[in-house]
């Protein structure tokens, strides 16, 4: 939710910046071609997120070519770098300081999704794989991680956690204050969805549940690029794995209140 930006009636936008190019992976020949998202450019796809704080908008994004992450921090009526700086980048990171390319031929499209709580932003960076073929994790090691931003200290990092080795975050996690609960994968025989709950003040893991594991569209024989996203209401998180399965887990211990699969 946000104050208007742009009079639509207007002819041009109040400001505009340019991010880096985000494009779709070459999905290879046959099947493979049919399985681009709907409704979106192959060279433009829909991948940025952005998020507000105050007079603040806040974009994550990614270098291909580098394998770098970036948060930028813009001003809200201006559109230039937040709170006076002169360079709008808050956070510059590349893990184990090298470049993590990924395979050209990948399903799925990367999306830079962040979360606000109160003065905090939790993020998902590196490496856009979620499901992987079987050498992925033994070649590349971690490709990801949730991060912590103090917007409070303009985008100090408070921590900083990865997926771990087969493993991957799915994208951005949702807050209570807390906690933080976040979707999970990890690529095996049958890639897994998981939830897992994370202190929002450390980082630190509290508990992780499997909810269902599934064949997926790549079969095993090329990478994939999911971002599923849980809602929380009261003390529910809501699922759709979009492996087969929705499902309902207490935030308490990660108890499953109910499972529903569908065709």
């Amino acid at each position: 939710r946000s104050p208007p930006l742009v009079d639509l009636r207007a002819e041009a936008p109040q400001w505009q910046v340019e991010l880096p190019p985000s494009s779709m992976p070459n999905d290879g020949r046959g099947r493979f071609r049919r399985m681009r998202p709907p409704a979106e450019d192959r060279q433009f796809p829909l991948s940025y997120h952005p998020v507000f704080l105050d007079d603040v908008i806040l974009v994550s994004s990614r270098t291909q070519k580098e394998g770098r992450d970036e948060i930028r921090a813009f001003d809200l009526a201006t559109g230039k770098p937040a709170w006076g700086l002169t360079d709008p980048v808050i956070l510059t990171s590349q893990v184990n300081g090298r470049s993590l390319r990924t395979s050209r031929y990948e399903l799925g499209v990367a999306r830079y999704t962040m979360t606000v709580h109160e003065n905090k932003l939790f993020a998902r960076l590196g490496s856009p794989v979620t499901s992987s073929v079987a050498d992925f994790s033994a070649r590349n090691g971690p490709g990801d991680y949730l991060v912590c931003l103090d917007m409070a200290s303009q985008g100090k990092e408070l921590w900083r956690v990865p997926s771990g080795e087969k493993w991957a975050f799915e994208g951005s996690p949702v807050c209570d204050g807390r906690n933080v609960y976040v979707a999970m994968r990890r690529s095996d025989v049958r890639p897994q969805a998981h939830i897992a709950c994370l202190d929002a003040d450390t980082g630190r893991e509290k508990w992780r549940r499997l909810v269902c594991g599934a064949e997926t569209p790549g079969h095993g024989r090329r990478s994939e690029r999911t971002c599923n996203l849980l809602t929380l209401h009261n003390e529910t998180l809501y699922f759709n794995t979009n492996l087969g399965a929705v499902a309902a887990v207490s935030t308490r211990d990660g108890h499953m209140k109910w499972i529903t699969l569908y065709d």
